[in-house]
């Protein structure tokens, strides 16, 4: 009697699925337009490796989690019209995507690509809440943790998490904020790497207040850019007509110098420019993205903790 009950309960649980996928049939092909073949490859690599430690449903809705926060990314950065490189699976690290930071002019778009991910987690999540109370099906209340969990906490105000990069519209200094609480967590919940986040943020961190200093040191090796510049001008503007060939040459090399610097010049300008507005938001753009973060977290927060109590009376294997 029990084996024909989980029978049933199984095709059902399949007869769902194959419904819901039919009926988004554009959707999962939008997806499948997104993945690249090393997206694919890796994908199905970490999956074998979480099913052998940790069992196929663990496997299953961890990569659906990871594939789809990564997806959330890569749409984020198509409109804003910035390259990505395909989302690359990494066994026990997560997924992770390779954006040119050069092209990211502002925290607001910044934030707009960060944001992208956990709004998609988000969404990922939806689908198998009407899915477990239908089936009961243990796989689909594990998504809904999974996805809950990992998306909230990679909201915490740290660079790299995507948290971190969402609040460079508000302040930086919400940063320390996160590093305090990542040092706390490792006192709770130990292990390498919770210990390798909280180092990369800290590193990120302190980078970021020595900007001043590095801002100082371009601004004196443009000054001296500048002079070096004026020099070959003048001896350019001061030079007698060429005749022979070496003498050809040798304005050729003066001429070749003096563009060389003025690239120079146009880089260490863009980068000092970039220095002093990058995180320059106006009071609406704050406002707007205190209201997103924190609406997202409360939300994640709330189906997190519905979704503990139903683990806790289940088994999944």
């Amino acid at each position: 009697m029990e084996g024909t009950k989980k029978q049933n309960r199984v095709l059902a649980t399949l007869s769902v699925v194959g419904l819901f996928i039919a009926t988004k049939l554009k959707f999962v092909l939008a997806i499948v337009k997104f993945a690249k073949l090393q997206t694919l490859i890796s994908m199905f690599l970490s999956l074998g490796f979480y099913a052998v430690f940790f069992g196929w449903k663990f496997g299953v809705a961890l990569i659906y989690v990871l594939f789809i926060h990564e997806m959330g990314h890569l749409a984020a950065a198509r409109i804003k019209g910035i390259k990505t490189s395909p989302a690359i699976f990494v066994p026990f690290m997560g997924a992770v995507i390779g954006i040119d930071p050069k092209a990211i002019k502002d925290a607001r778009t910044e934030s707009f690509i960060a944001y992208g991910g956990p709004l998609a987690g988000l969404l990922s999540i939806l689908p198998a809440i009407p899915l477990y109370w239908m089936t009961e099906e243990p796989l689909f209340a594990l998504i809904i943790y999974l996805g809950a969990f990992l998306n909230l906490f990679n909201l915490l105000p740290v660079s790299p998490l995507d948290g971190g990069r969402i609040v460079a519209s508000l302040s930086t200094a919400l940063w320390g904020v996160g590093i305090m609480l990542l040092i706390a967590l490792n006192f709770f919940i130990p292990g390498p790497m919770l210990l390798l986040i909280t180092i990369i943020g800290a590193i990120s961190w302190v980078t970021h207040l020595m900007r001043g200093r590095k801002k100082k040191q371009y601004e004196e090796e443009l000054a001296d850019i500048g002079r070096r510049i004026r020099q070959l001008s003048w001896k350019l503007d001061t030079a007698p007509v060429p005749e022979t060939e070496e003498e050809v040459k040798e304005v050729h090399g003066l001429l070749s110098n003096r563009r060389h610097l003025e690239r120079m010049r146009l880089d260490y300008e863009d980068e000092i420019h970039r220095i002093s507005t990058y995180y320059k938001t106006d009071i609406k753009t704050k406002i707007i993205w205190a209201t997103l973060y924190i609406g997202l977290i409360g939300v994640l927060a709330f189906i997190m903790i519905s979704s503990l109590s139903i683990l806790e009376t289940i088994t999944v294997t």
